[in-house]
């Protein structure tokens, strides 16, 4: 009886070119499906690193009222009293590379007791690009740059996200 000898044909290990360019195709689809999330994850990365700047100034000028006769900065002094890092002042979604936040000119000067509404009074908060000291005068002056929100920070001591402004006083 014969035997039928069978040759083994040497295959090295590894994937077709097709089916590497298949795999490729399905890792850029998904790339493509996932960028709308990855950008929405990144903003709100941002957002959180401009909460905390907002608190930490609202922090600063807080204390700063405490120890001077419980009297708010006024428009003139504000920045020059807060004495933070030149990073706290900067919102990473702006883009600009000085000062981002805005001191709320209504209660420029007033003691902390004549704040009648702690809790919707804001401190500071984003404002446009180029506002002349950084001092907010009108609602206008804010920068919706989050998601067409704004950030603040309250006399209360909170920071939130927010759409539309609070009552004025």
């Amino acid at each position: 009886m014969r035997t039928a000898s069978r040759q083994t044909i040497y295959r090295p290990p590894g994937f077709t070119m097709v089916e590497l360019l298949v795999v490729m195709g399905i890792i850029a689809v998904l790339l493509y499906l996932l960028s709308p999330l990855l950008a929405k994850v990144r903003e709100k990365g941002r957002q959180t690193v401009c909460l905390s700047n907002q608190r930490q100034i609202a922090m600063a000028i807080t204390m700063e009222v405490q120890g001077t006769s419980e009297i708010f900065p006024t428009e003139q002094e504000v920045w020059s009293l807060v004495k933070l890092g030149p990073d706290i002042l900067v919102c990473p979604t702006s883009g600009e590379q000085g000062n981002c936040y805005g001191y709320n000119a209504e209660i420029a000067g007033r003691p902390m007791a004549a704040v009648n509404n702690p809790t919707d009074t804001i401190i500071t908060g984003d404002v446009r690009p180029g506002l002349p000291g950084n001092i907010v005068n009108i609602p206008d002056d804010y920068d919706r740059r989050h998601d067409k929100k704004f950030i603040a920070s309250f006399v209360d001591g909170h920071v939130k996200l927010i759409k539309d402004l609070p009552a004025p006083e």
